[in-house]
């Protein structure tokens, strides 16, 4: 269901003000916002306009996310910093460190997901963080660490995969694969986001939320309940995943 005066596609400024402007009214029904809002963060994606990124939508469904701050989360941001210096080399180097030029990433959040990646279902957190990208305040320099953890009858474990995607906004994209989830950083970080999660999902200043979560598709509920989870419901019986020794 597309409005008769707007394209299947944004494609220019002006068609992208005009979406903007209708969704901050929300003065029409719901489906018709939610049809605005995929070609609202379509455009944002493809140009890197604010923290829109592809690879957090498709096959995505985000039940959690928080905010992050250099202050308060120096434990987690330390370890981040550790893991992505082991894992980045040559010209992501200086983005890294570009980005901890002050006490951290100028912008961070936690996202904890569901994902489908090639028919496998994974419970999913990605730390991602970034700054406003200099000389262009619309836009995003982002880096993203990911840790999937396959969904095996009805239980989640420690993470078959962990993925770094660098994206700066001036620069090619990099996608790292960690080569072993087993190492300490990894472990050391993984369990630091369990902990996180136990902490922050009764905090509601923690959580990050925005009206037009509501409209998009990869904001929502879980869609299955699990026996055994790395980060489960805050009012949920199912069984946690144990921290590494």
């Amino acid at each position: 269901m597309h409005s008769p005066e707007l394209p299947n596609e944004l494609t220019n400024e002006g068609q992208y003000q005009q979406v903007q402007h209708a969704l901050s009214r929300e003065s029409r029904p719901p489906a018709v916002l939610r049809v605005l809002m995929s070609l609202f963060e379509r455009y944002r994606a493809s140009r890197k306009l604010g923290w829109s990124r592809p690879w957090n939508k498709a096959g995505v469904t985000t039940f959690a996310a928080y905010t992050l701050s250099s202050r308060d989360d120096s434990r987690l941001l330390d370890m981040a910093r550790a893991l992505l210096d082991a894992n980045i080399r040559n010209e992501a180097e200086a983005f890294i460190r570009a980005l901890w030029s002050g006490d951290g990433p100028a912008m961070g959040f936690l996202f904890l997901s569901e994902i489908v990646d090639d028919g496998q279902r994974y419970e999913s957190a990605t730390l991602s963080l970034g700054r406003i990208a200099p000389g262009s305040p619309r836009q995003r320099d982002r880096v993203d660490v990911i840790f999937d953890c396959p969904l095996v009858d009805g239980r989640t474990d420690r993470p078959s995969r962990v993925r770094i995607i660098v994206d700066p906004l001036s620069g090619p994209r990099l996608n790292i694969t960690v080569e072993t989830t087993h190492e300490p950083l990894v472990a050391d970080l993984f369990d630091q986001i369990i902990a996180s999660h136990r902490d922050w999902s009764s905090d509601p200043a923690r959580e990050w939320s925005h009206w037009s979560s509501a409209y998009v598709n990869y904001f929502g509920p879980r869609s299955y309940d699990l026996l055994q989870s790395c980060f489960p419901n805050r009012s949920s019986q199912t069984t946690e995943v144990q921290q590494a020794a």
